[in-house]
């Protein structure tokens, strides 16, 4: 999560000031070993953020 959308950060810890925009980031990797070809992301405060059932191909070692 970070202040700005075009950078990814790499803490998992801010703080803001009342009214700033905070955008969140999801990494999401294919530990298996087979091709996942739709998802389904939920976060435990804000629900379903993706899907259901988002086509796309994420291949095993993979992420995005």
């Amino acid at each position: 999560m970070g202040t700005d959308p075009q950078v990814y950060p790499t803490t998992d810890v801010i703080t803001v000031t009342s009214g700033v925009t905070v955008t969140y980031f999801y990494v999401v990797e294919n530990t298996g070993t087979i091709t996942l070809p739709l998802h389904t992301l939920n976060d435990s405060q804000l629900g379903t953020v993706l899907g259901p059932d988002f086509a796309y191909d994420l291949a095993p070692g993979d992420g995005r």
